[in-house]
Parts: C-alpha cells; structure tokens; sequence
C-alpha cells in the first residue's frame, strides 16, 4: 500500500521515486530490482522511501494509478462514449505507456494493473449503453473489459504488439460472435 500525502516533499519524492522505477527498467527486469538500488537512483533514501511505500509492487501500483488518472483526464467520457470507444481508447494508451503496462504482465503483477484499471470506470460518467445494466450487472461489464483489456495486451505482446488498438476490437468481436453462434 502507498501512503502518499498530498504535501509537495512528499508528492515530490514519489515522482523521484517513479522515475527511478522507468530508470531501473530500462536495464534491469522488475523482479530484480531492490529497494536499494531504486533509492540509490532516485536520490531518495530508503527511509523515505518507507514512508511514502510498504514494497516496490506499491510502488508500481502507484505508478500504475497515476497513469489510470491521466487516462481520465485525456479520454474524457460522456455518456455518449461507446463501449468500442472505451476498450480502444484504453489499449491505446496501454500501448503508448507500454513499459508500465508490459513490467506489469510480464512479471505476474497483472492484479496491480487491473486494481489501477478499476480507478477509470468509478470515475467516468454513466453512459446510455450502460441503461440496461443492473449494478451487479456493472461490476461484471467493468471485470469484463478489465480482463479483456489485459489479456488481449498480453497476447498482443507474445505476438510482437503487431496487432493495433483496432485489430485488437475486430479478434474481440469475432471471438464474441463465435460464441453467440455456438462455433467455439
């Protein structure tokens, strides 16, 4: 858990500390980076480093957390925003903050990535193709897009992320299809 407060030492040495964790894997995989080797790069003792986080996963999950935040701010939903415009628009920018997203999946953390995926549908407004959907029914459609979104990313990378954001919807819909039509 990250224990982050909203004073500028503290948000600042969070940023350090984000940083140092792009700066580490550009050389090292995410398993093999320490405490202490992050803290060395960021400029940020390990005290504080306690202070702001419990372990390195908290770390990524913040990170992870303010790039669900960014995704907000750029997307910005109404109610209008299709279901297609919403899986496209978030393997977009997984695509484009790939390193984050890709550090995640590949080293088993993909719980932290969807726990910061979940932060974008409580916070995006309710839409008319959501009209039809129970809550309970709701928190099924945003489990669903969530597993999608990160199991077709992780296919797109054992692949050689060939396929784009587009081609990604096109399998998906197929694979839907198939099902509806009994052929799978």
């Amino acid at each position: 858990m990250y224990h982050i407060k909203q004073d500028q030492r503290s948000l600042t040495s969070a940023k350090m500390l984000q940083d140092g964790l792009y700066k580490c894997l550009t050389d090292k995989k995410y398993v093999d980076i320490t405490i202490s080797q992050l803290c060395e790069i960021s400029y940020v003792s390990r005290t504080t480093f306690y202070r702001l986080f419990d372990e390195i996963d908290d770390l990524l999950q913040y990170t992870l957390d303010s790039l669900s935040d960014k995704a907000i701010e750029e997307m910005r939903p109404d109610e209008n925003t299709t279901p297609k415009e919403y899986l496209q628009f978030y393997l977009s920018f997984i695509k484009e903050n790939g390193r984050l997203y890709e550090t995640a999946i590949l080293s088993g953390r993909t719980e932290i990535m969807a726990r910061s995926m979940l932060r974008i549908p409580k916070n995006r407004p309710v839409s008319k193709y959501d009209v039809d959907f129970s809550e309970n029914e709701k928190d099924y459609l945003i489990a669903f897009i969530i597993s999608t979104v990160t199991t077709l990313y992780k296919v797109n990378l054992l692949h050689g992320k060939k396929e784009t954001p587009e081609d990604l919807w096109n399998i998906l819909l197929k694979v839907i299809r198939s099902f509806d039509e009994g052929i799978v």
